[in-house]
């Protein structure tokens, strides 16, 4: 992401400082005629005190152990700027950046409860960034190297992007690993040390060792041509045969030894410098193979990740399927219950008609013809019972069995949905045989 802050950290020492401090012989990318314009915020400590600080520290805690002399003393980080970011920072005036900057590398020290020791601005390269250093030690006497996991390196890049976020609302924090393969973006861009970088970052790592390469170069030739120079004269006093002549034999012997082994690692640099032009381009020969392999199981990755994704979908629309089905299925059980619940009303008012019916063969008033009197006197139920009676003569027990199983007291025919013909033909021909039996 162009407009993103960058913090990376790890183990000091003396030559980070060196570059830090501009002290000594300099990367060719570094602008030495614009040098005076990097800003020192915090004063830089040395080793003596470094490792005065670590002792101090470790017997306040009650740590007895001696320092090691290989410890690592103090930890260097950078803060850096996408490229959309630097332009974006560069508009902050100076003492806005380095407010920023200083806030960012303080809350680093406080989360690892432990000091700044250094911090400068560079403004003689081509991006903008600092360089900062802190003991490597916290205050329980805990190094550094035992609190730096995955998750405490990340959160640093959170806390740089809030803090300098406060000054520059444009910038952001960079998308970590996982969200950027979540996101889809190739492989390539996420390893460490893509072909890309490494092409970027070659030259510089190139220029910054062929210098260091020919000032030791240079040191080299210095030493041999001094013991040579030496180892003459002392020969040419054993040659005179001047006082302390064997003296002089044995100083001539001691500094051919150290030309000699000048001469060996004089030319041993020299080898070095003419292969790392070499070197550089097989690193980044083996890194293109190392990349391709991550393409081919990225496409691999990415292919499963669709078949993934696809069977997901398919199973979901099958689960939304599924709850459609459900829910049609319960709408029709909720219908048939509501039929179900009119057709046990219809069929006890059927049984109640019906028993008042039978009632009425018992006590032989089941043929008895409805008189006008006992006529309902609704009109529209009277025509209907007139129609419909065998003859046109409606009984007291035809009435019965003809309203509750035939029609609604409006008339209009029992649906089949609420009785039957199933139903109401057996209720009839149960009620005509008892009629049958008790006539």
């Amino acid at each position: 992401m162009s407009t993103a802050v960058s913090l990376r950290f790890g183990p000091g020492g003396t030559g980070q400082t060196n570059h830090d401090l501009r002290i000594g012989p300099q990367p060719a990318y570094v602008d030495q005629s614009r040098s005076h314009l990097n800003r020192l915020i915090v004063e830089y400590q040395d080793r003596t005190w470094l490792r005065s600080e670590w002792q101090r520290i470790r017997e306040e805690n009650g740590i007895t152990r001696k320092i090691r002399k290989d410890q690592c003393l103090d930890y260097a980080g950078i803060i850096t700027f996408g490229h959309q970011a630097q332009a974006i920072f560069e508009q902050l005036d100076e003492t806005t950046q380095d407010v920023a900057y200083l806030e960012v590398v303080e809350a680093i020290a406080a989360r690892l409860n432990t000091t700044v020791t250094g911090l400068v601005v560079h403004c003689d390269e081509t991006a903008p960034h600092a360089h900062f250093k802190l003991l490597g030690i916290d205050y329980n006497g805990r190094p550094l190297s035992h609190k730096l996991k995955r998750g405490m390196l990340a959160s640093f890049q959170t806390i740089a992007a809030e803090l300098i976020a406060r000054h520059a609302p444009e910038i952001t924090r960079g998308k970590r690993k996982l969200e950027r393969i979540a996101d889809g973006d190739p492989l390539w861009k996420i390893v460490n040390r893509s072909v890309a970088e490494l092409h970027r970052d070659l030259p510089f790592e190139y220029a910054e060792k062929t210098a260091e390469l020919e000032a030791k170069i240079s040191q080299l030739t210095s030493k041999l041509d001094k013991n040579e120079r030496l180892a003459a004269r002392a020969l040419e006093k054993v040659a005179a045969n001047e006082g302390r002549a064997e003296q002089a034999e044995k100083n001539a012997e001691i500094y051919e030894r150290r030309a000699l082994a000048a001469r060996q690692e004089l030319e041993s640099a020299q080898r070095t410098l003419n292969n790392l032009h070499d070197c550089s381009r097989a690193t980044i020969k083996k890194e293109e193979e190392r990349l391709k392999l991550l393409r081919e199981e990225q496409a691999l990755a990415q292919n499963e990740a669709r078949k993934a994704r696809t069977q997901a979908a398919e199973r979901l629309e099958a689960i939304k399927q599924t709850g459609t089905d459900l829910t049609t299925r319960e709408h029709a059980i909720a219908k048939t219950e509501a039929v179900l619940v009119k057709r046990e009303e219809w069929v006890a008012r059927g049984a109640k008609n019906l028993q008042s019916a039978l009632e009425k063969v018992i006590d032989g008033t089941h043929d008895r013809e409805i008189t006008e009197a006992e006529m309902p006197t609704d009109p529209g139920k009277a025509a209907v019972l007139r129609k419909f009676a065998p003859n046109g003569r409606p009984t007291r027990g035809w009435r019965a069995k003809f309203w509750s199983l035939h029609y609604s007291n409006t008339g209009a025919p029992v649906s089949e949905q609420h009785l039957p013909v199933k139903i109401r033909d057996s209720l009839v021909l149960r009620f005509t045989r008892f009629a049958d039996k008790a006539g």
